[in-house]
């Protein structure tokens, strides 16, 4: 969908539409600092990062003949698709004077926020209410939408401030830090690239961003889903991942969260065989079980905040926070710790996707209920979808991710530990635990099973995988059917 957008002197919002209509609001200077030449434009591909595979979507940005920085990013996950676009408009010291961000999904306009300067007051328009926000001397606006990809943007004009800084509303002072500087190979030639960290006072961790001379080509883990990599770049998205753990646990250097420029070195060392699939319905038992469902029926993949894997390594769902919608949710009853061991009654927590408190370095942004399977020890894992119909396995791993008053947990079942994959390794183990099930009845249905009086491990994640802290055992139950 290409609605233009049009820039006004005050902003008016249309009804219905999210458009926007033109009527008075002074000039601004136009001398872009986003590191485009006027009529440029930079397009990138959406790169999955498990995988390497793209395109899962894209982005463009780009600067038109009056100095305006425009972008557009969309990407798809399982049926639905997302659009979000906008403009950023600059003054000649290379400071943000107004933002106009949009938000689609399935084509449909779903949100569309505004901010402007007018005198010495930032001026914002969300959902149709205007607020005012006096602005001191040397801030600039913030935009109340932080889409990645306007971050992106933000990061070569503060790229291009004095001492690499802008003070911005709400934000504070951002920062566009340094982490790496490595030596990869395109197209045969040796190119020096560097990973910069944009990051604030206020939030620890905005957008990272890959700069090629002083140019942006790749942005990591946009919206959580993709990195964004130039489509010269996608082939050497491998390579990025590897610079990338060249700056991991550089104690004067990494930031909280995964990726790149984290304490976390998060390279696989397992290696992941057969096919994978997404898609389908969930259906969570829920009489004599300890997991159960929220009441409301299946949990149908790319509705709500809800997204089923049947492959890889795992049959699971992903529960992510998703704008516009009421999260769907399931729930762990922790309130029986096995006798005898470290666990204390923690009542029943409700698990809906919903980032509640700090997310660590090495922990899953998402939340989780999932189940591995594998043939050959613990070097080789083989998909769920390469079970034979009409058979049962064990799994080695049953692990749920959820937050308990604000702080990551992680639950494991299974004698195989969570985490092992990483090459930094971990601190969550199976031992004393039960051993779940899968039944694979028909080709596109699969049964996990963990019997009432099997017991899992609790783990507090507060730091990551490598120094999560054991909390003890707990009776956990759980049956749940994906279909296909």
């Amino acid at each position: 969908m290409n609605i233009p957008l049009r820039w006004p002197r005050f902003l008016l919002l249309v009804s219905g539409v999210g458009g926007i209509s033109q009527a008075g609001f002074g000039t601004l200077p136009e001398d872009p600092c986003s590191g485009l030449a006027r009529g440029d434009t930079l397009r990138f591909t959406g790169v999955e990062r498990s995988t390497s595979r793209a395109p899962m979507g894209d982005y463009r940005m780009w600067s038109d003949s009056a100095g305006r920085v425009s972008y557009a990013e969309s990407w798809r996950i399982d049926t639905t698709t997302y659009r979000w676009d906008g403009q950023i408009r600059l003054d000649d010291r290379g400071w943000p004077r107004a933002y106009v961000a949009r938000r689609f999904t399935n084509g449909r306009p779903n949100g569309l926020d505004s901010v402007y300067v007018a005198g010495d007051s930032a001026i914002t328009v969300r959902n149709g209410q205007r607020t005012g926000q006096r602005l001191e001397p040397g801030v600039s606006p913030a935009p109340s939408f932080r889409a990645s990809a306007s971050l992106a943007v933000l990061s070569q004009c503060v790229l291009r401030q004095e001492n690499r800084q802008l003070r911005m509303a709400r934000l504070g002072l951002l920062t566009l830090r340094h982490i790496v500087t490595d030596t990869i190979r395109l197209n045969g030639s040796p190119r020096e690239i560097s990973l910069h960290l944009l990051t604030s006072d206020s939030i620890p961790e905005l957008v990272r961003v890959w700069l090629d001379r002083g140019r942006l080509f790749a942005v990591a883990m946009s919206e959580g889903v993709m990195d964004l990599v130039r489509e010269e770049w996608v082939s050497a998205v491998p390579q990025l991942l590897k610079a990338e753990l060249s700056a991991a646990g550089r104690s004067e250097t990494c930031a909280a969260g995964g990726g790149p420029g984290s304490c976390e070195d998060s390279e696989y060392v397992c290696k992941v065989t057969g096919p994978s699939g997404r898609g389908g319905t969930m259906t969570i038992s829920d009489s004599g079980y300890s997991v159960r469902s929220d009441g409301l029926g299946p949990y149908a993949s790319g509705t709500s905040n809800v997204n089923l894997v049947a492959g890889g390594t795992a049959s699971m769902l992903l529960s992510r926070p998703r704008p516009g919608a009421p999260p769907r949710s399931f729930s762990i009853d922790l309130s029986h710790p096995v006798p005898g061991d470290l666990g204390v009654p923690l009542g029943t927590v409700l698990v809906n996707g919903v980032i509640s408190g700090y997310q660590p370095s090495g922990a899953l942004y998402r939340n989780e209920i999932g189940a591995q399977w594998y043939t050959e020890k613990d070097t080789v894992q083989h998909s769920v979808l390469e079970i034979p119909v009409g058979t049962t396995v064990e799994t080695p791993q049953i692990a749920m991710d959820f937050y308990v008053d604000g702080v990551m947990h992680v639950l494991q079942v299974g004698p195989q530990p969570y985490g092992h994959c990483m090459a930094a390794g971990t601190a969550i183990y199976g031992s004393g635990t039960s051993r779940g099930t899968i039944t694979r009845p028909l080709p596109n249905r699969w049964i996990v099973e963990l019997p009432p009086g099997s017991i899992g491990r609790l783990f507090e994640n507060r730091h990551g995988d490598p120094s999560a802290v054991n909390k003890g055992l707990y009776y956990i139950s759980l049956r749940f059917v994906l279909q296909q």
